[in-house]
């Protein structure tokens, strides 16, 4: 899925592309696919790496207080206001 900001330098580079074969300018026409040629680059090189990187990668999900990882909630006094206001004071 493109951004707005991609489709937007996607359509100008094939109308700087299309306006250089129209009025035959070399110029326009060599800038034109030197920017289609890059856009589909970048996207093929990101089309490879997304599949291998997310073979490597590893979500791990802890709760902490003040002291460090918590094992358990039972028993410490916590409730889930007490971590969600936690959790916005690090954010911030």
């Amino acid at each position: 899925m493109l951004t707005p900001r991609a489709w937007w330098f996607l359509s100008l580079s094939l109308l700087v592309l299309l306006l250089g074969l129209a009025i035959t300018s070399p110029g326009l026409m060599l800038a034109g696919l030197a920017l289609l040629l890059w856009f589909g680059g970048e996207w093929l090189l990101f089309a490879v790496r997304v599949p291998l990187a997310a073979r490597r990668l590893r979500v791990v999900r802890e709760v902490r207080d003040g002291r460090g990882p918590v094992v358990t909630l039972c028993g410490t006094g916590w409730n889930f206001f007490d971590l969600a206001c936690s959790f916005i004071a690090i954010l911030r």
